[in-house]
C-alpha cells in the first residue's frame, strides 16, 4: 500500500530529499546520529514559498521539488493530514511561525502557511530574546511531549530577527509483534573491526520482512508498527566496518526501490535497544545541496514574503530524539529556520539469522515517506 495520488508529490519530494541530506548530515557525522529530513523540509518549504528569482530555484533543485510546483502545496496538506490521522499510534506533525512585531509579512505568505501547512502564525518581540525563546521553545516542548525543551537559545535571537519558521514531528508506537523482555539479553556488538562490547539486544523470531542489498554490500530487515502504517527499516553492512560504503551509496536509490529488495521470511532477529538524541547546524549540509543564497544577506530574495530586500536566513537548527525498546519506539524532531535582515533473494527453508551487531542505519518511514533516519554506531 502507499500513499494516494493526493500526497504524491509531496511525498516523493521528502523521498529524494532525505537521502541526499541524511548523507551529507552522516559524511561529518561517525557518532549516534537521529534526524528528520522530513521536518527539514517542511519547514525549508514554507520558506520557499516566500522565496523569489534564484533563491527559489536553489530551493526548488535543493528540496527537489518539481519544477512544475502547481500541486505542491495541495499535496503537503494532504500529506500532513494524512499523517496527523494515522490510527494506532500516535503521530503528529505541526507548524508554527513566529514574527517580529515590527515586520511585515505578505498576506499571500501567510494564507499559503495557514491554509496548505495548518501553520498559526503569532507576533513576537525578538528585541527581547529571552522572553521570545521561552515562548518558542514552550511550543517545541508542547509538540513534542517534552522530548524536546529546547530548540532556539537566546544568543540565537536578536532584534534583526524577522521570522523563525517551526516544525515540530512526534511520533510514538509499538510494535506490531513486540519483543519479550525476557529475551532481551547481553549481547556483543562490534564498534569496529577491532573492538566491541556487550549491550542489552532484543531478540524475536518469526515471519519479518528481509531483503540483500547486493549494490550496498548490506541486508535489511523491516518491522512494521501497530497499524502496519508505519515501519522501521534496519540497515545491516555485511562488513563490520561497512557502513561509510553503505550511506556513500543512499543517495543512487529511493526507499521505494530499496523495500522492493525484501519479502516474509522466518528470520530470528537480533536488535541492540538504543537511545540517541542529535543537535544538528543544517546550515552547512543545504549549502552542499546547492542552497546558497538563502543564506547571504546580498544574494536572499524572499520577495514573496516580504518587500524590499534584506531578509536571509540565518540558522537552520534541528533536535531530534529516539528511544527503540521492547514496545516499540519513540522519536521527536523540530526544525527551525530563523530569518533575519541584514543592518529480490532466493527463498531459503532455514530461518535468516539477522544480528544487528555492528553499526547500523535505521529508518522510520509512513509507506515509502521516510519521518526518521539515523545511524547507531555506539551503545
Amino acid at each position: 500500500m502507499s500513499p494516494n495520488s493526493g500526497v504524491l508529490v509531496a511525498a516523493q519530494s521528502v523521498e529524494t530529499f532525505t537521502t541526499k541530506l541524511y548523507q551529507k548530515i552522516a559524511e561529518d557525522s561517525n557518532k549516534n546520529l537521529v534526524a528528520s529530513p522530513f521536518s527539514a523540509h517542511v519547514a525549508l518549504a514554507m520558506t520557499y514559498f516566500g522565496a523569489a528569482g534564484n533563491t527559489a530555484i536553489q530551493m526548488n533543485q535543493g528540496l527537489a521539488i518539481p519544477a512544475d510546483d502547481s500541486l505542491l502545496k495541495e499535496s503537503y496538506k494532504n500529506l500532513i493530514e494524512r499523517l496527523n490521522d494515522t490510527k494506532n499510534v500516535e503521530l503528529s506533525v505541526a507548524n508554527k511561525i513566529y514574527i517580529s512585531e515590527v515586520f511585515f509579512v505578505k498576506p499571500e505568505f501567510m494564507e499559503i502557511t495557514k491554509n496548505f501547512f495548518m501553520s498559526a502564525a503569532e507576533e513576537v518581540n525578538f528585541s527581547i530574546p529571552n522572553v521570545a525563546s521561552t515562548k518558542i521553545n514552550e511550543w517545541t516542548a508542547l509538540q513534542t511531549h517534552d522530548k524536546i525543551k529546547e530548540i532556539v537559545k537566546d544568543n540565537d535571537l536578536n532584534s534583526l530577527t524577522r521570522a523563525v519558521l517551526l516544525n515540530a514531528v512526534y511520533f510514538k508506537g509499538n510494535w506490531a509483534t513486540q519483543f519479550k523482555p525476557k529475551d532481551t539479553k547481553n549481547l556483543p556488538f562490534n564498534l569496529n573491526a577491532r573492538s566491541r562490547k556487550n549491550v542489552p539486544t532484543m531478540y524475536r523470531k518469526g515471519a519479518i520482512k528481509f531483503g540483500i542489498l547486493p549494490k550496498f554490500n548490506a541486508s535489511f530487515v523491516e518491522l512494521p508498527y501497530k497499524g502496519n502504517d508505519l515501519s522501521m527499516m534496519i540497515i545491516r553492512p555485511d562488513e563490520i566496518e561497512g557502513l561509510a560504503e553503505v550511506e556513500s551509496k543512499l543517495n543512487d536509490v529511493t526507499l521505494s526501490t530499496l523495500l522492493t529488495n525484501g519479502y516474509p521470511q522466518d528470520v530470528e532477529l537480533y536488535l541492540p535497544k538504543f537511545k540517541i538524541e542529535s543537535t544538528l547546524n543544517l546550515v552547512d549540509p543545504l549549502k552542499q545541496l546547492g542552497m546558497t543564497d538563502m543564506f547571504d544577506d546580498s544574494l536572499a530574495d524572499f520577495l514573496n514574503m516580504t518587500d524590499g530586500k534584506g531578509l536571509y536566513v540565518s540558522k537552520v537548527i534541528q533536535k531530534a530524539f529516539i528511544l527503540v525498546n521492547e514496545e516499540g519506539s519513540e522519536a521527536a524532531a523540530v526544525t527551525a529556520v530563523v530569518m533575519k535582515e541584514r543592518s529480490m533473494p532466493s527463498r531459503k527453508t532455514r530461518p535468516v539469522i539477522f544480528k544487528v551487531d555492528r553499526p547500523f542505519i535505521f529508518m522510520i518511514n509512513y509507506y515509502n515517506t521516510p519521518i526518521f533516519i539515523g545511524h547507531v554506531t555506539d551503545l
